[in-house]
């Protein structure tokens, strides 16, 4: 995925299983869309056993660049990727690993 094409935040979830057998980590759900037109399509980025997450100040109607960087020279336990917004300074964390879905209207 080119990370530039989707900036829009639509949505942003974050989720886990309540469940002490079952439990996984957090989840964390963007949807982005590349314009602020309605029938444009969107992508939903799925992150999993998200860690440290960091929220800052959402701007509103910003295009924000969102970028995955592989951190397994880290070596660093559940810790596969490192995925931030440098623009904006509007989130970061470490993830597992993620999914990429691509939703045309």
């Amino acid at each position: 995925m080119e990370a530039i094409r989707f900036g829009y935040f639509e949505s942003l979830e974050l989720s886990q299983v309540v469940d002490l057998e079952d439990w996984s980590g957090f989840t964390l759900k963007l949807r982005l869309q590349p314009s602020a037109a309605t029938e444009s399509p969107r992508v939903w980025l799925e992150f999993h056993e998200v860690q440290e997450l960091r929220i800052g100040p959402l701007q509103g109607l910003c295009f924000y660049c969102v970028e995955v960087r592989s951190a397994a020279a880290m070596q660093l336990e559940g810790r596969n990727y490192y995925v931030v917004e440098n623009d904006h300074n509007a989130l970061s964390f470490y993830c597992r690993d993620f999914l990429e879905i691509v939703e045309n209207p």
